[in-house]
């Protein structure tokens, strides 16, 4: 066969993407393929970012360990490698590195796998394996997580105690271990034995990787753990999954693989006491924020005290103490600790009240307190977050009407562990269903005196006193904390709704606030909750909208099942037939027209699917008070269904209702809607066991903001009141949503009740929609997705019903991991708060957006908050910054979520740029992958910013007219990195003369490039970041790069007598900032650099030179002959950085107002 060679620079894992397309392109052509690898090509990465393979596409040695798995494939001859940049002749018939320099190809996002089609003009096969090793068995789970693409939303503790071997490089084993200490180090000699361990694991996990592309080759069971920023990688074939979130980590390692885990986001599972801890730990306020406390509790005028009673209920004098001690362990301490018990306790610093009576009690103790007062109840053995009365402060200032203030809580369980109980704002029918508020909430004494409970119930006052204040106050006045702040000993939630002697209590109780509220309704008990059964006098009409097109056998099954099951008999069937043209459906609906019944009637209604106006049309003809609409792919299995719905429609406040939906395996499909679940909103417990969500909320009626229209009653005059479904803009998707929101605005409640259940196979008719117009379903998705936005945004990122404290990516169960979306532990926001959107976390991202915001922050100037990804609309709506900043977005990628941004936030919006990026130096290796459509894709987002600022007068000259509103903040140096560097001096007899930087500037390095052979063997050439190939054998000291954390300090270790800084003549170098003149100045070091562009600036004391080789000679000649020229004139540099560029005073100042006047 013939040979074909194809080259190719690396890095590792594009060698194993390629291929496919090289294996196709063998099948295609009859031949077989030589590889030619080019070794030590330059990785394109910023200044102060390393790699494993030392800042190279492809080492000597990778190349080496990866030969023999390539030559292992049948499709591959030889493999030969090439020294970049050698002088070695044309050698390839392929040159695969093409696809670096294609005009709109993205290399950050798309399949890495994909982007040789261009080249060899056809798609490669990536759903079968393309890789064939012998299998080798270690360890059940094998993983390889980089250091470089990790996705922040992910944790690796949940794998200890399994069988867990580590593949990469020994620094990544050692952060490893600190998540899973039992891990093992899997040793190998080259790539092919790698490859055989991946093969024989029985679950390979992984980042981005080079070893991820092997697992992806072998297509074995495999977790991508997704990086957010560069998402090139993604997976095809079977047996893979992406895991975006802790949750479906867990989920999939679990469920998809069977390796059973302890989780560590899901709260339903009880044991993962130290995941919940490290989750909790996470919302801690430091002294940092002690300036702002001070702030806060200095504006609240008129100051209200604050007390708290603690009952002891016979738990003893050490629960009464550890619940004290909690209490004045607080940043807050209450003004008086009252201890209510039957006898005297005698401890010291509270005031004790000794009663037989509870409420007697409380009735003295309330009269000594002033009527500007709150109050506290709380139980002996409870303690506190030590932020907890400080967050009930908060709320009150806040709220000034507010009349009782309840947070979440967590109680320790006879095994040991937490269970968190996050619990909704007032829920109305949960409460009246099964209390999840009894205890441990702060109430006005006004209120208090208002509403005081009633003696009878003793212990479970509390209760008794909510639902009263519920009926004087109402709903609105009850606010909610969605934070952890108390942790019970023994909650009486759990007392009263579980052991069967107080059920009896709990009866009592809710009868009496039935009774006081003049509702009418029946207790019925259950297992663990009460039934509401509501009196109705009246039998009304309901009429049954069910939308269809063919789909008989789920049609036929809904029907007959309605028909031969439903006891409740007034009630009409509308069937809307969407233009049916099977004969099988079109026969079964003329044969129902044809039955001569008044309450079975067909509606025709051709043309395009509109679920909207499908039961719009069918409202106008129905003749019921009520309006049932029910999906085609339902089944009727619970008699009293229908009765269950009209049990809650026919309440006055009641405007509509949901049902308890179930796949036909019998797990939960629906059991309401939450807001902002997993985009505009969705089901939460898709999937899982009845009774097995969070709380048994799918036990319960309750009070939800929305329920979906697969079964739902309304009453038909509200539908009519509020124009029905919206059937031009939400015509499929979320008019359900929509609904239920306009219902609710006009004050109504959403009901969503388990006793009406029915079985839903789940959205058949639109997975039946053929592919050719999946891309026509996607634009009109987007559409109406846009259109909730639009309306709804503030109640979508806010759901009442649901709790912020739970992930929104996520299944209704999980944890929220990303505090930014729900914690801010000062309240009552005074300054402005910026969200920052740094460019990188490893280079100008610090310099131009991290520090300085971490500075003003310190400072009290703003709030900040720093997130590398783009946040939707709904998150954003969470944060709400003032301000958003958004650094470097050149890439057409970014255009979208900018969009968003100016669409659905109000917020000021900067864009910050340190770079003239629109031309790159001829010789920068990152020309070659910055977009062509450059310049278009920052004027585009510029066009929808406010503000754009830049580092240099030079840089905004250039960029005049791309903005009305340009800024210049100049580059300055965190005080924390670079102000108390050591400057020793170089003690070693040679001179040592230095250089630090990265890829980029390999122009301004040939500028030199015999003067640094010139000095060759008089000096010590030291450099750091990047030594050009071509250079190397001229270096003494070559140093990689580091963190951008420990690079000043590392900069300043090198002990150089003379830094240079070469620049190149040109337009970008013309716009940057003097920052490496600041850096070397911080070191102490005496510089030589170009008279050019950001050096030109005669106020610093460096020794400028014109580009030529004599005048960099002659200067370097005068600093290395004389020792005092070169101290004097790095000192004089230090001084002046220190002086003039440190980050803080009245250049922190100009830096805040560029970001936030006028905003």
């Amino acid at each position: 066969m013939n040979v074909v060679v194809f080259k190719h620079s690396g890095n590792l894992g594009d060698v194993i993407y390629a291929l496919p397309s090289i294996k196709k392109f063998c099948e295609l052509n009859n031949v077989v393929a030589g590889l030619l690898l080019v070794v030590d090509a330059p990785m394109w990465l910023p200044d102060h970012l390393t790699h494993p393979s030392g800042n190279v596409m492809i080492t000597d040695e990778g190349a080496k360990l990866l030969k023999p798995l390539l030559l292992a494939q049948e499709y591959i001859k030889n493999v030969t490698f090439h020294k970049y940049n050698s002088d070695a002749p044309h050698l390839f018939d392929v040159d695969l590195d093409r696809f670096r320099v294609i005009d709109k190809l993205n290399l950050a996002m798309g399949s890495i796998a994909r982007y040789y089609q261009p080249i060899l003009g056809f798609a490669p096969d990536l759903e079968f394996p393309w890789l064939s090793v012998e299998p080798k068995v270690h360890s059940d789970i094998v993983v390889a997580r980089s250091s470089r693409y990790r996705n922040p939303n992910i944790n690796y503790k949940f794998l200890s105690g399994k069988s867990v071997a580590f593949l990469g490089v020994p620094d990544e084993f050692d952060d490893f271990i600190k998540s899973v200490p039992d891990a093992k180090y899997m040793r190998f000699d080259d790539f092919y034995e790698l490859a055989c361990y991946v093969a024989g694991a029985s679950l390979f996990i992984g980042n981005q990787t080079f070893i991820y592309s092997i697992a992806e080759a072998l297509k074995i069971n495999r977790i991508l753990e997704p990086c957010l920023y560069a998402g090139n990688v993604i997976p095809s074939g079977g047996n893979n999954f992406e895991a975006f979130t802790q949750g479906s980590f867990e989920e999939a390692v679990e469920s998809n693989f069977g390796v059973r885990v302890n989780a560590v986001s899901n709260i339903k599972i009880r044991d993962s006491i130290a995941a919940y801890q490290e989750w909790l730990a996470g919302f801690k306020v430091y002294k940092s924020h002690g300036r702002l406390i001070d702030q806060f509790l200095s504006s609240q005028k008129p100051f209200k005290s604050f007390v708290v009673f603690v009952f002891e209920y016979g738990r003893g004098r050490a629960a009464v103490e550890a619940t004290i001690y909690s209490l004045k362990s607080q940043l807050l301490e209450p003004d008086d600790i009252y201890v209510f018990s039957e006898e005297y306790i005698g401890l010291p610093g509270v005031k004790e009240v000794n009663s037989q009576s509870i409420i007697a009690g409380i009735s003295s103790a309330v009269r000594s307190l002033s009527d500007a007062c709150w109050i506290y109840f709380a139980s002996a053995g409870d303690t506190f977050e030590s932020y907890a009365l400080l967050q009930f402060k908060i709320k009150q200032f806040e709220n000034k009407g507010a009349a009782l203030i309840y947070s979440d809580e967590d109680v320790q369980l006879s095994t040991g562990s937490f269970y968190p109980a996050l619990f909704p704002e007032f829920n109305i029918d949960w409460m009246r269903s099964r209390p999840y508020l009894v205890e441990s909430f702060a109430i006005k004494k006004e209120v208090l005196v208002a509403c005081f409970p009633d003696e009878l119930f003793g212990c479970f006052f509390s209760l008794d006193l909510i639902f009263r204040v519920f009926e004087v106050y109402g709903s609105a006045n009850i606010h909610r904390i969605p934070l952890v702040l108390r942790h019970a000993l023994d909650p009486f939630r759990v007392k009263i709704n579980v052991e069967s002697n107080n059920r009896e209590v709990l009866a009592a109780i809710i009868e009496r606030h039935l009774s006081r509220s003049g509702i009418r309704a029946k207790l019925v008990r259950q297992q663990s909750s009460y039934r509401l059964l509501y009196d109705r006098d009246f039998s009304p009409i309901v009429s049954i909208i069910i939308p269809t097109k063919d789909q008989l056998e789920y049609l036929s099954r809904c029907v007959d099942s309605l028909i031969s099951l439903t006891n409740y008999k007034r009630y009409e069937i509308i069937i809307v037939d969407n233009g049916s043209v099977t004969v099988e459906c079109k026969k079964y609906l003329s044969g129902l027209c044809s039955l001569g019944v008044g309450f079975i009637k067909v509606i025709n209604h051709p043309g395009e699917f509109n679920f909207s106006k499908m039961n719009n049309l069918a409202a106008t003809q129905a003749s019921g008070d009520y309006l049932l609409l029910l999906n085609n792919d339902t089944e009727i299995i619970d008699p009293d269904w229908l009765d269950a719905m009209l049990n809650h429609a026919c309440r006055n406040e009641v405007g509509i209702v949901g049902a308890k939906l179930l796949f036909p395996d019998g797990t939960l499909q629906h059991a309401g809607v939450f807001l902002g679940l997993r985009g505009v909103a969705d089901h939460p417990y898709i999937g899982m066991q009845p009774a097995s969500s969070l709380m048994e909320r799918d036990c319960i009626d309750q009070v939800l903001s929305a329920v979906t229209a697969a079964c739902m009653m309304i009453r038909k005059e509200i539908y009519l009141e509020v124009g029905g479904f919206d059937e031009e803009s939400l015509k499929v998707s979320f008019n359900d949503v929509d609904l239920c929101l306009k219902i609710k605005k006009l004050g109504y409640l959403i009901v969503w009740t388990p006793f009406a259940q029915l079985i839903h196979v789940g959205s058949v008719s639109q997975n039946s929609i053929e592919s050719e117009k999946s891309a026509e379903k996607l634009i009109r998705y987007r559409s109406e997705q846009s259109v909730m936005y639009s309306r709804w945004l503030p109640l979508l990122a806010d759901d009442p019903a649901f709790n912020p404290g739970l992930s929104r990516d996520g299944n209704g169960v999980e944890l929220e991991d990303n505090k930014l979306l729900h914690w801010r532990p000062v309240g009552n926001r005074k300054r402005p708060f910026v969200l920052a959107h740094p460019s990188d976390f490893f280079g100008c991202g610090n310099y131009r957006v991290i520090k300085p915001l971490e500075a003003m922050e310190s400072s009290l100037m703003v709030e900040a908050a720093i997130s590398s990804e783009f946040f939707n609309p709904i998150d954003l709506q969470r944060v709400c910054p003032d301000i958003i900043v958004m650094q470097r977005r050149t890439d057409s990628n970014d255009i979208q979520r900018v969009l968003e941004y100016k669409k659905y936030s109000r917020s000021f919006k900067v864009l910050d740029l340190d770079d003239y990026v629109i031309n790159l130096p001829l010789k920068s290796h990152h020309r070659e992958v910055m977009p062509k459509d450059v310049l278009k894709s920052v004027r585009t987002i510029l066009s929808n910013v406010d503000r754009f600022i830049v580092s240099t007068e030079e840089l905004a000259n250039f960029c005049s007219n791309w903005h009305n509103d340009i800024r210049i903040v100049r580059n300055l140096l965190p005080v924390t990195w670079w102000a108390t560097l050591d400057s020793s001096i170089n003690e070693n007899k040679k001179i040592r003369i230095g250089w630090a930087g990265g890829v980029g500037h390999t122009g301004d390095l040939e500028l030199i490039k015999d003067v640094i052979k010139h000095y060759s063997q008089k000096v010590e050439w030291v450099f750091l970041g990047f030594c050009p190939a071509s250079l190397a054998p001229f270096v003494s000291e070559y140093h990689p790069g580091v963190s951008i954390e420990t690079y000043p300090a590392k900069l300043a270790s090198l002990r150089l007598d003379i830094a240079i800084a070469p620049l190149e003549e040109n337009a970008f170098n013309s716009c940057k900032s003097n920052l490496k003149l600041l850096e070397y100045g911080a070191c102490g070091f005496a510089v030589v650099c170009s008279d050019f562009g950001p050096y030109k600036d005669k106020n610093f004391p460096v020794l400028r030179v014109k580009n030529k080789y004599k005048d960099w000679c002659d200067a370097l000649n005068t600093l290395i002959e004389d020792a005092d020229a070169r101290r004097k004139l790095g000192g004089a540099l230090k001084a002046y950085v220190a002086d003039h560029y440190m980050l803080g005073g009245d250049e922190l100042r100009r830096w805040v107002s560029a970001w936030t006047e006028g905003a």
